[in-house]
Order: C-alpha cells, then sequence, then structure tokens
C-alpha cells in the first residue's frame, strides 16, 4: 500500500501547470475561444499575459503563454513604472504594454484571475484649484493621491489632505478645496439660508446640514465674534423654525438645532428668501450688530422661480457680502 501511494504521489507531482497560450489575439475572448490550453515545461511554473497598445489605438493585442518566474521578476525590474506583484505596466509612446503573472492551473484564462485588482481604475483625481496633486500611480488602484495648497491657503476640509483609489473603483475622498483660513476672532453676522424645495431630496437636505456645520466649525462662535442665523424656504420662508443671530446658542446647541431643521414643501423661491433676510434678520432688535460684517450664504440646489436679480443687488447695496453655492 505505501508503495502505491508513492507512486501516485511522483505522478501528480510531474504533471505541468496549465495554462492558456496564444498570440496577437484582439481580445481575451478571442484568445481564449481559439487559443490552445499547454501543459507548462517543469521550469515554467506560471501563467503569463501580456496586453499591448500600438499607437495608442484603441484596441489591444492579447498575448498568452507559460512563463518561467525569473522572466516575470525580469519584467518587474526592467519596467519604468512598476506597479505591485505580480503585475508590471509600462506606458511609453507610442505603444504601451502590461503584463502579469499567476501561479494556478489555468489562471490566464480572462484577465481577473491574473491582473485582478490591478484592472481596477478610478476617474482621474481632480487638481485642488490654488494648490497641486501629486498621485502615485495616476489613478490605478491603490494609488495615492496627496494634495497640497499654495500658502496661505490651507486645505478644506482639514483632513482631505490625500485620498486612495479603492476596491470599488472610487477614490476614498473627493478633493478638497484650497481656502485662505478666515481670521479666529472674525466679527461676523453670518446668515445661512437653506433650499428645501422637493428637488433636494432627503439626502440632500442631510448634505447641506452636513456642510453647514462644517463651515460653522471653521468659526469661533459667540457674541465677540461670529453670531449664526440660518433661515429654511422652498416657495415661502419657514418662519416657526429660524434659527435668529441672537439664538444665545454655544456650538453644540446650535449644530442640534441645525440638525433638526424640518425638511418639507415645494417651490424655490429664493429672492424671497433674500429679501426676507434683508428685511428682518438683519435689521436692528433681531441681533444684528451694526460693529460686525454682514455675510449670506445661499444654499440651493437650482434655479429661484423669484427674480434673484434685485433681492441679491439690494443686499449688497447695504454693503452685505452675499454667496450662492449650487448643489
Amino acid at each position: 500500500m505505501n508503495t502505491v501511494l508513492l507512486m501516485l504521489s511522483l505522478i501528480a507531482t510531474a504533471q505541468g501547470l496549465r495554462c492558456m497560450t496564444c498570440e496577437n489575439a484582439r481580445s481575451h475572448e478571442d484568445c481564449d475561444s481559439q487559443g490552445v490550453m499547454r501543459e507548462c515545461l517543469e521550469n515554467e511554473l506560471s501563467c503569463a499575459i501580456e496586453e499591448r497598445k500600438v499607437n495608442y489605438g484603441p484596441g489591444r493585442l492579447i498575448f498568452k503563454h507559460c512563463k518561467q518566474p525569473l522572466a516575470c521578476n525580469n519584467n518587474y525590474i526592467q519596467n519604468d513604472r512598476p506597479a505591485w506583484w505580480p503585475i508590471q505596466c509600462n506606458d511609453k509612446f507610442p505603444n504601451s504594454v502590461c503584463r502579469c503573472c499567476c501561479f494556478e492551473d489555468e489562471c490566464n484564462i480572462g484577465h481577473e484571475r491574473c491582473f485582478g485588482k490591478a484592472a481596477i481604475s478610478c476617474g482621474n483625481q481632480e487638481d485642488v484649484r490654488g494648490g497641486i496633486t501629486t498621485c502615485s500611480d495616476g489613478n490605478r488602484f491603490r494609488s495615492k493621491c496627496d494634495f497640497q495648497c499654495q500658502a496661505p491657503a490651507q486645505i478644506y476640509p482639514p483632513d482631505s489632505s490625500s485620498s486612495v483609489c479603492l476596491e470599488d473603483g472610487s477614490w476614498s475622498k473627493p478633493a478638497p478645496c484650497c481656502a485662505n483660513p478666515c481670521p479666529a476672532l472674525a466679527v461676523v453676522d453670518l446668515v445661512i439660508i437653506l433650499d428645501s424645495s422637493s428637488s433636494v431630496g432627503e439626502a440632500g437636505w442631510q448634505t447641506l446640514l452636513s456642510f453647514t456645520r462644517s463651515l460653522l466649525s471653521l468659526y469661533t462662535l459667540g457674541n465677540n465674534s461670529v453670531e449664526v442665523a440660518v433661515v429654511r424656504y422652498n416657495a415661502e420662508v419657514d418662519t416657526d423654525n429660524i434659527i435668529p443671530l441672537d439664538n444665545g446658542f454655544n456650538r453644540d446647541e446650535l449644530f442640534a438645532a441645525i440638525s433638526s431643521l424640518p425638511y418639507d414643501g415645494s417651490g424655490t423661491r429664493t429672492g424671497n428668501a433674500i429679501n426676507f433676510t434683508r428685511e428682518f434678520i438683519l435689521e436692528n432688535g433681531h441681533g444684528h450688530r451694526e460693529f460686525a460684517h454682514d455675510l449670506v450664504v445661499v444654499l440651493t440646489d437650482g434655479r429661484s422661480q423669484d427674480d434673484v436679480a434685485v433681492p441679491a443687488r439690494l443686499l449688497r447695496e447695504r454693503g452685505v457680502m452675499v454667496k450662492h453655492l449650487y448643489s
């Protein structure tokens, strides 16, 4: 019995790796349907794929074969821009080639098992306006992009100085902004006008509230620095849920009040909301401070159903800085 088992073991060990082989195929499908499954030589311990592009044309040429592991390693060393073992890509004008090696029977059928996650790519990472974007491997899987701003501007949000291309083809974080820091004790009456029309949607509404809290986290809040008012509107201004300038909230209480603002209604009368802000919120007696700078931020998802130009002009004529942000 022991002799028989030993013989079977030797027979199994002698069997070579099985790999798909083809030359100059126009696609992986053509290669796999018209190529030949081959048993590799004893020293050919890997299956390989080469994908070549000529003159940056739209098509590819596919090559599949058995390969010695040493040859795989040599390809890796020789390439100017290797990715990570066992995949190597080399882009040189006007041609390019990507190679991979895998080590299981028939693992180069198709491309997924050989190239695996190396075939994943994310969309081109946006350049940071006013800054520099540097990526370790373009938009390929696992590429890390670092963002830098030109002083005195700073990365915003502060925790967005880098982003990584993930397995699902998305970046771990969107490209940040380069923002000039505000004086820590700027004296400002800040009014935020929030569009809660039906087109915003519940998810969009939560995004507006989250952005509002993030914006306010940049400021020192208080009677001697930044006072905040929040106005919600759609076709009409929600006068029942106004957060006035003299709300008396600390930071946590203000954020809780913002988070609890309801989302309902329809219509987008932005001009009406701006007029309400000028005539009521920024009037003395409702928390407005004569010595403070006035800033109004309008967050909306689209075109207003009433006139915005005249209300915005009247607001600016009284020295108010107005900023419209569209989502």
